[in-house]
């Protein structure tokens, strides 16, 4: 996308990691302009609130508004606020979030990050210092990594480091930042022995 996007919490970034890796994602954008949606408050009376969804997403065919939220948070939005909230089949919606998406053209959509599979959250956390490092991998790091792995695609984090040389958190820096690839959902990126890395420019074409 060309430029760094904040997650406001730990749950919001794993959020944007998992939109940032997605096949069917062209691009998207943190906090996007306030939506104006109409809540009921009791009986008739309503009363006009602003919401701040955690991304605009473009898809390919489709452009959706996305909230990011855990499912023990939204219970409690259903306990609490059922006339905003509610769970149907297809999971949580927030309806006045929905209407007034809906007036600009655009879907809003709720995600309860307990979809996201427990393998993505718990290596988004494990690199998580890695995303934040200040000191990014030097060039010839990086082209000796993928040049070894455009030879031979899917080795494991081990073999890597032992046929360049490399150095395991070095390897992992190239993961953070996209330079090399490996499927989150397959395993643990700790586990290094069986944890198997792709050339990353391969998920951008």
């Amino acid at each position: 996308m060309g430029f760094s996007v904040i997650a406001e919490s730990r749950m919001e970034g794993v959020g944007f990691r998992v939109l940032e890796w997605a096949d069917d994602v062209l691009e998207f954008y943190n906090q996007p302009p306030a939506l104006s949606a109409v809540i009921e408050i009791a009986g008739e009376r309503t009363r006009n609130t602003k919401l701040t969804p955690d991304a605009l997403v473009l898809f390919r065919g489709t452009v959706e508004l996305i909230e990011f939220k855990p499912a023990s948070e939204l219970e409690r939005l259903v306990r609490e606020k059922p006339k905003s909230f509610c769970r149907t089949e297809d999971g949580y919606r927030h309806p006045p979030a929905e209407a007034a998406a809906a007036k600009v053209g655009i879907a809003y959509r709720i995600v309860d990050t307990a979809q996201i599979a427990p393998e993505v959250i718990r290596n988004m956390a494990f690199l998580d210092d890695y995303y934040r490092c200040d000191s990014p991998a030097p060039d010839a790091v990086r082209q000796v990594a993928q040049a070894a792995i455009v030879k031979r695609p899917g080795l494991s984090i081990a073999a890597l480091a032992k046929e360049t040389g490399l150095r395991t958190e070095q390897i992992w820096i190239l993961i953070a930042d996209g330079s090399l690839f490996c499927n989150f959902r397959a395993g643990l990126v700790r586990d290094s022995a069986n944890c198997k890395v792709f050339d990353g420019r391969d998920r951008r074409r």
